[in-house]
């Protein structure tokens, strides 16, 4: 049964008493009778949602960090993996905390509940600043307008790492891999046998018109801006999907429930 009772004070209106504990699981059959269960209902659906393509990236994002150290792609795996995994969890994942930690939240004046919409609204565009609850509309009583402590310093943090997880996933593999090819290409190795081997060689190869290690240096230093720039730009196909795909696959799970 439901956690609450209604009593018909008159032909006009009920009272509503709770007489049990909350449900710690599951939706009390009292928003049957109710007249906003449309707008609640659809909130909650809404949020699980949301957790739903959350954690279905996540999983998805370990298996990709999985797959890197299994194949010992460690430039990958601290260049890909985990800035992507930061983005993720500053922003998607501090969006899903805010959910529990509402539902969480007793508040006696339901209008002191703070809109994590307009939270996350205030957080991109205030750099980190929490709105303020309308008094005209909560009345008194509201002790906070912060859904955790130190709010705005969490979310200042939260915001530093997504701007610089972005950057991070387009240019740090680039630049992991252009050192490593520089640090190759630093050292010349000279194999010889004898010295008038060496010598015979090095005779041999002054009188050509173009020296066999400047051939294959220029093609290597060729090879090397070529691969650097295929490096560059398949790191920006992959940051901008990852970006897009993010919010489009959260958005996917809020048309699913919008069908439901």
């Amino acid at each position: 049964g439901s956690a609450y009772q209604i009593f018909n004070e008159n032909e006009q209106t009920n009272k509503v008493i709770k007489s049990n504990p909350t449900y710690s699981f599951g939706l009390d059959p009292i928003w049957k009778q109710s007249h906003n269960e449309l707008s609640f209902t659809n909130s909650l659906k809404m949020k699980l949602a949301i957790i739903l393509g959350f954690f279905q990236m996540l999983f998805g994002l370990f298996l990709s960090g999985i797959n890197f150290f299994y194949f010992k792609d460690f430039t990958s795996f601290f260049h890909t993996f985990l800035p992507q995994l930061l983005l993720l969890l500053s922003v998607f994942g501090y969006m899903v905390l805010l959910f529990f930690v509402k539902w969480g939240t007793s508040y006696e004046n339901t209008h002191c509940a703070p809109s994590i919409l307009t939270t996350f609204i205030s957080m991109f565009l205030g750099l980190g600043t929490v709105p303020k609850v309308d008094d005209s509309v909560s009345g008194r009583g509201c002790h906070s307008d912060s859904l955790i402590n130190s709010q705005e310093n969490v979310q200042m943090v939260l915001l530093f790492f997504a701007f610089i997880s972005v950057p991070w996933m387009l240019f740090g593999k680039f630049i992991a891999r252009g050192f490593s090819k520089l640090k190759e290409n630093s050292y010349v190795h000279v194999s010889r046998t004898d010295n008038d081997d060496f010598k015979s060689r090095f005779i041999s190869s002054s009188h050509s018109s173009s020296p066999p290690h400047s051939q294959s240096y220029s093609h290597s230093h060729s090879d090397h801006y070529d691969n650097l720039g295929e490096e560059m730009v398949h790191n920006t196909i992959h940051t901008i999907e990852f970006v897009l795909g993010s919010v489009s696959n959260t958005a996917s799970y809020l048309r699913l429930w919008a069908l439901s």
